[in-house]
């Protein structure tokens, strides 16, 4: 049984079964202990209050109830108060991911942002001067009326290859 206590039923904004958060909850324990941001931040999901990484009081949203999914992504994307001792890197990230995976859905991709060892090559430079970049996530900004705002782009792939060499001229040929 993990040292936090995990109501049942689980808050409406979660979305993996109880045996997964009961599994994640005693593992992040284990691994990050009982008193730091990763349990504030498991003990914040299933029970709510001040949100464990912004320190924002979210109860003007979501009342005095567990965050719900939009908050859950908002916690997900912020940063500490710069007043506040900074938090161990891998502890802030698995304290957003916790707040990322609660609502996502089967067979959601993990966002790059919280795969940092996972990252692209630096651009290679050919005696040519030619350069090799390797995109791994493209977004698009498109006003929130019609899609939501930032997200995973359907940009067709010779777009963003005109994008690319376009790129590289003017890295060639800034006039």
């Amino acid at each position: 049984m993990p040292a936090i206590d995990i109501p049942d039923p689980l808050p409406p904004a979660i979305t993996p079964p109880r045996t997964v958060i009961e599994f994640l909850v005693d593992q992040d324990l284990e691994e990050f202990g009982g008193t730091g941001l990763v349990a504030r931040t498991w003990h914040w999901v299933l029970r709510g209050g001040a949100g464990p990484i912004s320190h924002m009081d979210w109860s003007q949203f979501d009342g005095d109830r567990p965050p719900s999914a939009a908050t859950l992504a908002a916690e997900s994307t912020a940063d500490e108060p710069p007043l506040h001792p900074p938090t161990p890197w891998p502890e802030l990230n698995r304290a957003r991911y916790i707040c990322w995976l609660c609502t996502s859905l089967p067979g959601e991709e993990v966002p790059q942002r919280f795969r940092p060892w996972e990252t692209a090559r630096e651009p290679a430079v050919a005696a040519d001067g030619s350069l090799t970049i390797t995109l791994r996530e493209v977004y698009d900004y498109r006003p929130p009326a019609t899609t939501g705002g930032l997200q995973r782009s359907t940009i067709e792939l010779p777009i963003i290859v005109r994008w690319c060499l376009r790129m590289e001229q003017e890295i060639i040929d800034p006039e």
